[in-house]
C-alpha cells in the first residue's frame, strides 16, 4: 500500500476490510472502522443491517413453526 498515492484514512480502512467478516455484530465494527467513509458506504452498512435484521426475523419465524 505504501507505493500507492492513497489517502491515509482510506489506507487504514482498506487494510481493515479483511477483519470485517462474521455475524451481525460485525456491522457495528464496520461502522467504527469505516467512520471516515463517505455517505454511500454508511448507507450501504445501514442497508446491510436492515437486510440482516429481516433475514434473522424470517429465519427465526421459520424455525419456530411446528410441522
Amino acid at each position: 500500500m505504501d507505493s500507492y498515492a492513497i489517502d491515509s484514512d482510506l489506507k487504514v480502512m482498506l487494510l481493515k476490510l479483511p477483519e470485517l467478516n462474521g455475524g451481525k455484530d460485525t456491522i457495528n465494527k464496520a461502522r467504527a472502522v469505516l467512520l471516515k467513509a463517505n455517505d454511500d458506504v454508511k448507507n450501504a452498512l445501514a442497508d446491510l443491517e436492515a437486510i440482516a435484521e429481516k433475514l434473522a426475523t424470517y429465519f427465526h419465524h421459520c424455525l419456530s413453526v411446528s410441522i
